[in-house]
This record gives structure tokens, C-alpha cells and sequence, in this order.
């Protein structure tokens, strides 16, 4: 907000009115006293929202708003006009003097390179280059500018690509689990770095900080080592706050500016960090009615219920955990072929209603999830359902389903690799505890089964991240062996 308050006092005072007519159309509304009160006053943004008494999370919602409107209404400036210009650059080797054809064309140049936008370079490149045909070293230099640019267009288009297929392959290894797939993220990772090394862009520098930010959060096992790049991860994204208010109408950051705020919350919440990440978590709740309708967006509101999990498994609010589920229920649509953020939307719904011990609708929502989903090209992405319905079944002493789901699970697995190992520990715990036996005994040995699976249950193999079986649970499943035993 202080960044539209600099750019609305700046504005004439005929330019001024046009906007307020926009934005408000007219009426004395809380869009029309924001724009007033940054207009006239010194920004202070507690005693603005004092000033239009509503709460933190209304005024979220008014700032994201007014700032989408505000932007539409000023799109004619600056970066349209920029690219409006270039437009004619083509035409004017045939109307205009030629120095001082030169002369604009230079200005503007100056302007593309701020905002980096190597398309429009490349028009005046080759435009400057025409014009110095008769001047070889001068002609030389735009030349090789303009095929410069015309690499790093394609470089730009390369790493803009490169994000997509992270976000294709990320999914395509949660459920595949095959060292091929995340082979093929380590390969984009690499691919985006050396684009990035390449050529001095903020564009380039966003897009592989993406990947990397992501990547850190998703695939590192070990949380100490994520929480000590706690300073070059915060600087990263500080820096990405920069770059979006610098160009704040530019598409290619409008668009992803949300981003920011989602990815604060990915990395705080996976460090353990709540309170850090729950300043940043307002601001996605305000903002999410306006991108949860977004196909752009999917993959990242996702990767939201996945650090709302993260939150669950440090603080245990549950209330927190599924404080927009309505949102997500009636605004939510994910593509039918996009499985894995079906996968992991269904499981997050069943985690939630495992934490609440409703443990039918957990089969439910787990059964209709394998319905959908092939067993042999995505095996993995059946085994975490596999794996609860184990979990459930046991807490619900229903025999007869657990031995059918471990056994299924048995039969599709080579348990005896080393990357199963913490599987078939899980199964190991799961059977040990609720055989019938002596409960002591059984307790105690099954306690030191499943601190030995938690032991090596992490990286890129983890499963049941966000299941912890607590003292209450243990003994709830070591009951079911003793009710065995009584039968």
C-alpha cells in the first residue's frame, strides 16, 4: 500500500479524479477513502485500518482488491505504454529523422533493460542495428545485442517452461517414487541454475528461486539444515518483494505476486517456525478467494494445505487446519488429469478427519481416491492411502480389512528393498501391536518397532509425514490385541 501511496501522489490532479472515478465509481465507499486518505496523508496503515474500522483480515481482502483495480486502471502506464512504443519502432526507419531516430530508440532501450523485457529488445536492437548500416563497428554492436537478446528470449521462454515441467514432474514423482522422476526435478533444478548463470535478469532470477525455494521445502530431510537458511531464503523473498513493487504493473509480476506470501508461509511452517509464518498466513487467507479459482495457482494452493499440515504437526490446532475448507469446497476444481493435486487435496481432506477419529469417512474419502488412480503407474500414490486404511483398520479392529490391506500392500511391494524399509516396519508395527499376546510385553516391543520406523522415516521416501501415533492412539491399538486375546 505504501508503494501505491507514492505512485497516487504523483499522479496530476486531472489523472488523480479519472482513477478515483474508476476505482469507485463515484461513490464514497472504503476504496474511495483509502484512495483519499494515501492521497492527502502520510501512510500510516494501523491507523488506516482504524480509520475504515474493519479488522486485519477485511482489510487484506480491500488492499489485494483496490491493488488489482488500481493497477487495471493504470495500465496505460508504465510498462504498456513502454511496450505501445515499440510497437511503431518498425515504421519509424521510414518517417523520422535519423539521429533523432536513433536518439529515441537509445531512451527506450534504457527503459526495456530496466524492465527486462527481452522481446521488445530485440525489435530495437534490430531496429538500431538498421540504422547504423553504414557503420560497421555500430552495427556490430546492436547486432550481437540483438542476438543476445534473441538467446535470452529463448532462455526466458526455457526457464518459464522449466517451472512448469518442476511442477508436472514434482507430481509425477510423489506418486511414481521411481529415482528416474526425481531425476528428472534434479535435472530441472540444474538446467534453470545454469540459464540463470547465463544472463543478469531479476525475470530469471525469480523463476529459479521459485524451483530452489520449493525444492528445498519439499525434498529436504532434514529439518535443522532448512532452518539454517533461514536468512538467505527470507533475503530471497525480501528481495522478490523488491523486484514486484519496482514493477508492480508488469504482468509477468502481478501475476505471481501472491507468491511471496505463499512461499513465506511453505518455509516457516516447514521449519517449525508458526508465529513467523502466521504474519504471512493472514495475508494468503485474504488473498485466496481471489486465486483458489486460478488453474495458474493449483499447484501452489496445494502446496498451501501441505504447510497447513506442516503447521498441524507442530501446534495440533485443528481448528487452524481447516479454517478455509468451506472456501475450498465450494471454489476449489481440480483438473482430472492433474491426479497428484487430486491425491493430495483428498488425502489432506482425510487427514483431517483422521485427526477428528472420524475414521469411516477416512475410508471413504481414501476408497474413492484408489478408485481413481492406477495401481501399476502409480503405485506410490496409492501406497499412503494403502498405508492409512492399514492405520485405520487397526484402530478400528476391524481384522478382516486390515490383514486384506496389509496383504495387498505385501503383494505390490518388494519390502526387502532398503527404500522400503520404513514400510515394512510400519506394516511390522501395525501387526506386533495388535497380535493378541502379553499386553506389557507387546506394548513395550512395538513402542521400540515404531521408534525405529520414525528413525528412518524421512527424505524423499517418507510416508504418514503428518501421522503421530501418540501414547493414546498406542494404547488404543494395543487394545484391539487384547480384545483378540479375549475372543
Amino acid at each position: 500500500m505504501e508503494n501505491l501511496s507514492k505512485i497516487v501522489k504523483k499522479l496530476s490532479d486531472k489523472e488523480y479524479q479519472h482513477l478515483l472515478e474508476l476505482v469507485s465509481g463515484n461513490k464514497r465507499n472504503k476504496p474511495f477513502h483509502v484512495l483519499e486518505y494515501i492521497r492527502t496523508e502520510t501512510f500510516d496503515e494501523e491507523y488506516l485500518i482504524q480509520k475504515l474500522d474493519i479488522n486485519q483480515n477485511a482489510y487484506y481482502t480491500l488492499k489485494s482488491r483496490l491493488l488489482d483495480k488500481v493497477a487495471i486502471a493504470l495500465a496505460h502506464k508504465p510498462i504498456n505504454a513502454i511496450k505501445e512504443k515499440v510497437a511503431n519502432v518498425s515504421v519509424s526507419i521510414f518517417q523520422d529523422d535519423r539521429s533523432l531516430t536513433i536518439k529515441y530508440l537509445k531512451d527506450l532501450e534504457k527503459e526495456l533493460l530496466e524492465y527486462d523485457l527481452s522481446n521488445e529488445l530485440i525489435v530495437v536492437y534490430k531496429a538500431l542495428a538498421r540504422h547504423y548500416l553504414y557503420e560497421p563497428e555500430e552495427y556490430e554492436k546492436y547486432d550481437l545485442l540483438y542476438n543476445k537478446h534473441v538467446a535470452y528470449s529463448l532462455a526466458m521462454e526455457k526457464a518459464e517452461d522449466l517451472l512448469l515441467m518442476f511442477i508436472r514432474n514434482v507430481g509425477n514423482f510423489r506418486l511414481s517414487r521411481t529415482q528416474e522422476d526425481f531425476e528428472k526435478i534434479l535435472r530441472i533444478r540444474r538446467e534453470m541454475y545454469n540459464i540463470t548463470e547465463m544472463f543478469t535478469s531479476h525475470r530469471l532470477f525469480v523463476l529459479n528461486n521459485i524451483i530452489s525455494i520449493y525444492y528445498q521445502c519439499l525434498f529436504s530431510g532434514n529439518t535443522a539444515e532448512l532452518k539454517d537458511k533461514e536468512m538467505e531464503i527470507e533475503g530471497i523473498l525480501k528481495e522478490f518483494e523488491t523486484i514486484f513493487n519496482k514493477y508492480h504493473l508488469d504482468a509477468f509480476y502481478q501475476n505471481r505476486k501472491p507468491l511471496i506470501d505463499l512461499m513465506f508461509v511453505l518455509y516457516y511452517y516447514s521449519i517449525g517456525s508458526i508465529a513467523r509464518g502466521n504474519v504471512y498466513y493472514k495475508s494468503v487467507k485474504a488473498q485466496l478467494p481471489e486465486i483458489i479459482g486460478k488453474h495458474s495457482y493449483t499447484f501452489y494452493i496445494v502446496m498451501l494445505l501441505r504447510s497447513k499440515l506442516e503447521k498441524y504437526y507442530f501446534d495440533g490446532n485443528l481448528e487452524d487446519l481447516k479454517d478455509v475448507n468451506s472456501l475450498l469446497e465450494s471454489d476449489f476444481e481440480i483438473d482430472e488429469i492433474e491426479i497428484y493435486h487430486r491425491v493430495r487435496y483428498s488425502l489432506f481432506l482425510s487427514y483431517i478427519k483422521f485427526f477428528e477419529k472420524d475414521y469411516h469417512s477416512v475410508e471413504k474419502i481414501v476408497k474413492e481416491l484408489k478408485i481413481q488412480l492406477t495401481n501399476r503407474q502409480f503405485m506410490q500414490g496409492c501406497l499412503e492411502c494403502q498405508l492409512l486404511l492399514c492405520l485405520i483398520y487397526s484402530l478400528l479392529g476391524d481384522e478382516e480389512k486390515r490383514k486384506k490391506a496389509i496383504g495387498s500392500l505385501e503383494r505390490q511391494l518388494d519390502l526387502d528393498k532398503p527404500e522400503n524399509k520404513n514400510i515394512y516396519l510400519f506394516i511390522k508395527f501395525l501387526k506386533h501391536i495388535t497380535k493378541h499376546g502379553d499386553y506389557e510385553r507387546r506394548l513395550k516391543s512395538s513402542k521400540e518397532i515404531y521408534e525405529e520406523y520414525c528413525k528412518i522415516n524421512h527424505g524423499i521416501n517418507e510416508v504418514l509425514k503428518y501421522i503421530k501415533i501418540d501414547e493414546d492412539m498406542m494404547l488404543q491399538l494395543a487394545g484391539q490385541g487384547s480384545k483378540k486375546a479375549s475372543h
